[in-house]
């Protein structure tokens, strides 16, 4: 059978917890905490933070300051969204470069794959630029461009029978 324990005493140590078979699940909350716990895991929250715990891992994190964090419950001071992870990669939106056309109003700095370009696109508050393409990422071999600081030219290394490049001196500054 199930369980309510009701907790009544002076100031924090007023709570409610909802219990079924001794165990699990549970639900706890007092005054200024929130707890759900499950075979396996939990979600807490309190005015700091929420968070989900799966086999002693957070999976998802929320701060107080609006920080997320996948992956981790300690996301870096200096970003919004920290996504954590050594075994899986970030997959932004995937779309056609009309639908990319399609979005009403896009804010500077979104970022889709453009899947007609094969590319990361990027609109910079004007249009948008692709960043990225696969058909521009070296598969294999070494190779590189280095630009000098102007007094050395231009150096290159690797196949580059196939390759375009234009270097344009009209505009040089002397």
């Amino acid at each position: 059978g199930g369980m309510l324990k009701l907790h009544d005493g002076a100031g924090a140590g007023n709570y409610v917890t909802l219990e079924y078979n001794q165990g699990y699940p549970q639900i706890i909350t007092d005054q200024n905490n929130f707890a759900v716990s499950f075979a396996g895991g939990n979600f807490r929250a309190n005015n700091a933070y929420m968070d989900y715990v799966i086999s002693g891992t957070s999976k998802f994190y929320v701060s107080s300051g609006g920080q997320v964090g996948i992956g981790t419950a300690t996301p870096a001071a200096s970003s919004l969204l920290d996504i954590t992870s050594t075994t899986k990669g970030f997959l932004p939106p995937r779309m056609t470069g009309t639908e990319k056309g399609n979005i009403v109003s896009p804010a500077t700095g979104l970022v889709v794959y453009d899947t007609t370009a094969n590319a990361l696109s990027l609109y910079n508050g004007t249009g948008w630029g692709n960043m990225l393409s696969s058909t521009s990422v070296a598969s294999g071999g070494a190779g590189y461009i280095q630009v000098s600081d102007g007094s050395g030219g231009l150096t290159t290394s690797g196949t580059t029978t196939s390759q375009q490049f234009f270097w344009d001196t009209c505009s040089r500054k002397a």
